[in-house]
């Protein structure tokens, strides 16, 4: 199974960091790299999708991002702070795990759990 990734303004080493281990992970394909919310949700139209990570300040999943995230077929949202130290995971549904830290293998592990 290939799990199909989105990253959201994941500027940065860490960004970087994150792209890099989902490109050599072979359960894993990148299908978008946006700098924004807009650019995504025009990016994954009529594509599926598996995981949408976002960036953000307070490591909340905007709302923005429900809104326009919202008809696409995706089983989880995760948004991670800039710093990648606080990272929240939500499934549809609701369900929604918290990790402190962890490395971008131990998210890409979450994920994988999130939508087998």
């Amino acid at each position: 199974m290939t799990i199909r990734v989105a990253l959201v303004s994941a500027s940065g080493i860490r960004g970087d960091l994150l792209e890099s281990v989902v490109e050599r992970d072979p359960e894993f394909h990148l299908i978008s790299r946006s700098a924004d919310l807009t650019s995504t949700a025009d990016a994954l139209a009529g594509l599926p999708s598996d995981a949408v990570v976002v960036w953000t300040l307070s490591g909340e999943v905007p709302r923005e991002a429900e809104l326009l995230l919202d008809a696409r077929s995706f089983r989880a949202l995760v948004s991670v702070t800039p710093d990648g130290k606080d990272v929240r995971l939500r499934v549809p549904g609701g369900e929604q795990e918290h990790l402190e830290n962890p490395s971008p293998t131990r998210l890409l592990d979450a994920i994988r759990d999130a939508v087998g």
